[in-house]
């Protein structure tokens, strides 16, 4: 860290520690905790129960299917509790929970109350609530005729089946009114079935009450399908459930599609801007607003030959982009899998690169020298630091370090103090935005390059090319330097160039 005036960045950590009361309930129970204990009780042959056309499921996994809804053998899915019985007369009852996620004495209103039980002598409960290829928790609690209660240990238990490899399902452009539909293929030995749902209302995975099977497929190389039977101006949402031969399923992703008589285009976005609000590393993007539409992608790069990147996907005219660097902006809308035609303008956080070569020398140097800099958007000017009328962002001083013979002294710090407040930091390895400590005087060596926070509000990049001696004036040091200017007041994003290509 070159540094002689440090300005620190000072991190406070508080760590705030709450006491409150124990949530498992009272303690100083007049009965001994259970021991408990877990086993799989169900026949995981046939691991699901019979389904129709109103599936129950979970996203991903959980009740099987049977092979075309019909009536099929099933097996059985329980889970058996068991525990030690309580030998003591205070004894009121056991209260049995289950939970998906551990730690149920800490927060028992997380779990579920499975049954509360009076008989001191009922050691046992069957669960047959339980969903295939499940991890549970359970917990006894056991109380007393005063309402206190102890918990017995917790113990977990995974119930058996494994969900068939999900597929990703796409849709090509839309015309008319034809949907494409292609998914990636079940690479399981145990496939059985593709099952493709259609609906005009989201969540098809949820509740597929509200959908229609348009196709069943049982090979699992044939991954693509032509829905013949939409209406242009309408929203239909698809989601694809993969089975086995176990009748477990999996559910694909949900996609929607939007049949535009158009032919599948829409309208360009307009009036793109980086808002006000824009500061430091977040880039605030505003846009005018368009109807009719599903939400907007933000499009980025960082160099103007390069690819655009999705960095944003959003349903409002606004998006905040955290950026690495600067670069450009374009937007598109989209409506299902309908898109505009084009990018919207392009918009840009670049800065301005100043290629002229500017030289300012230290104290030990011919007075006529000129030792002080000011950064402006576009040029830059040197003048005499020892001028009262010339105010400074920077100049060159001798330092007394021993690495450099001089460096770069902000505008207001003595002895040449009547100029403006700049700080400064170091870009190390990461050349895109400041991530240092900042200092008001520091060391320059050639190579360097340093980023500064002008008094206005704006920042620069300060590439070093070099440190000389005076050419009359052997004991005096100059410092040679160009630099970018970010025009967007409050931004710190440059570029991730270590020098000028174009030098």
């Amino acid at each position: 860290m070159k540094t002689g005036i440090i300005l620190p960045l000072v991190t406070a950590f508080v760590l705030i520690i709450s006491c409150g009361e124990d949530s498992t309930g009272p303690s100083g129970a007049d009965v001994t905790p259970s021991t408990l204990s877990l086993e799989f009780t169900g026949d995981s042959s046939k691991a699901g129960e019979n389904s129709t056309t109103g599936i129950s499921s979970h996203t991903a996994l959980s009740i099987a299917v049977s092979r075309e809804d019909e009536t099929d053998s099933q097996g059985v899915c329980e889970v058996t509790a068991s525990w030690t019985i309580c030998g003591e007369a205070a004894f009121k009852s056991y209260i049995l929970y289950r939970s998906e996620s551990s730690g149920i004495s800490s927060d028992p209103s997380s779990a579920t109350v499975l049954r509360v039980i009076s008989d001191v002598n009922e050691s046992e409960y069957i669960d047959s609530d339980v969903e295939w290829a499940t991890q549970y928790y359970y917990a006894l609690q056991t109380t007393d005729t005063n309402d206190n209660g102890v918990w017995s240990n917790e113990d977990s238990i995974s119930t058996s089946g494994t969900a068939p490899t999900a597929s990703v399902l796409s849709a090509d452009s839309v015309v008319s009114s034809f949907v494409d539909l292609y998914w990636s293929s079940c690479p399981d030995d145990d496939f059985d079935s593709y099952r493709l749902y259609r609906s005009q209302t989201p969540n098809i995975q949820n509740d597929t009450s509200y959908a229609v099977r348009i196709c069943t497929v049982s090979q699992a190389w044939d991954t693509t399908y032509t829905d013949g039977d939409v209406t242009p101006n309408l929203t239909y949402y698809y989601a694809l459930m993969t089975t086995n031969s176990k009748y477990l399923f999996s559910w694909s992703n949900e996609i929607s599609v939007y049949v535009d008589s158009t032919g599948g285009t829409l309208d360009n976005v307009a009036g793109v801007a980086i808002a006000p609000a824009s500061i430091g590393r977040d880039v605030v993007l505003t846009w005018i607003a368009m109807t009719d539409i599903d939400g907007y992608k933000v499009w980025f790069k960082a160099t103007s030959g390069a690819d655009w990147a999705e960095v944003g996907d959003v349903t409002t005219n606004a998006f905040t982009h955290t950026a690495t660097s600067a670069g450009y902006y374009v937007v598109t809308a989209y409506k299902g899998t309908s898109s505009s035609a084009g990018y919207s303008n392009e918009v840009s956080t670049m800065p301005n690169q100043i290629n002229a070569t500017y030289t300012i020398w230290d104290n030990h140097a011919p007075p006529n020298e000129h030792s002080a800099f000011i950064f402006g958007a576009t040029a830059g000017t040197t003048g005499l630091a020892p001028s009262i009328s010339f105010i400074q962002d920077i100049y060159c001083f001798d330092g007394g370090w021993p690495e450099s013979p001089c460096g770069f002294y902000s505008g207001d710090v003595a002895p040449f103090g009547n100029g403006n407040h700049t700080d400064m930091t170091d870009a190390g390895s990461i050349f895109g935005y400041p991530t240092g400590s900042w200092w008001t005087t520091g060391y320059i060596i050639p190579g360097d390059v340093i980023f500064c926070e002008l008094s206005n509000g704006h920042y620069v990049k300060v590439y070093i090319s070099s440190v000389p001696e005076h050419a009359t004036q052997p004991a005096a040091h100059g410092i040679v330097f160009y630099y970018d200017y970010q025009p967007i007041e409050g931004l710190y994003l440059f570029t991730t160039e270590s020098v000028k290509t174009d030098m």
